[in-house]
């Protein structure tokens, strides 16, 4: 008896993982999803790094960062990006993947859109793209340049 049951049980067991799998296959192709238009804006942050100075809570530092840091896009849509800058040093927006370069963005809210197709998946960083340069006493970006970077992820639809 004891093993009619096991088999039964082994039988039950096969069915169920065949009727599963069967039913998975019954959905039919994916619904593949028309390109869109994405509307997004990104702005050049700043953040505060606070310490322990003489037992005071101070601000120690102060660093730059696209706000996001991350941009999520399907492949083909079309992103129209709008770019600030609030920040006191001109500074722009380069993603060389897809091309796009901003011009120099004015101190303190100097904006600007560009329009872009993400014809390609995949991750791809964008950042600031006028230089930091210290020898030449340059008033242009800041010293934390090679920090202002972000990512764009564009999704396979």
């Amino acid at each position: 008896m004891k093993k009619i049951l096991v088999v039964v049980g082994a039988i039950l067991l096969v069915s169920l993982a065949i009727a599963f799998v069967g039913c998975q296959g019954s959905a039919g192709p994916a619904v593949e999803t028309k390109p869109a238009v994405q509307n997004l804006s990104i702005v050049l942050g700043e953040g505060k790094i606070i310490g322990d100075v003489n037992d005071q809570h101070e601000i120690t530092g102060e660093f730059h960062r696209w706000e996001p840091s991350v941009l999520v896009v399907h492949k083909g849509d079309t992103v129209n990006l709008t770019v600030t800058n609030p920040r006191s040093k001109v500074h722009n927006f380069i993603l060389p993947d897809f091309g796009v370069t901003t011009p120099g963005l004015e101190p303190r809210g100097g904006t600007t859109t560009v329009q872009f197709i993400a014809d390609k998946a995949g991750t791809f960083q964008y950042a600031c793209g006028i230089p930091f340069d210290r020898d030449n006493g340059a008033l242009d970006c800041n010293l934390d340049h090679v920090r202002q970077v972000g990512t764009l992820i564009v999704l396979e639809r």
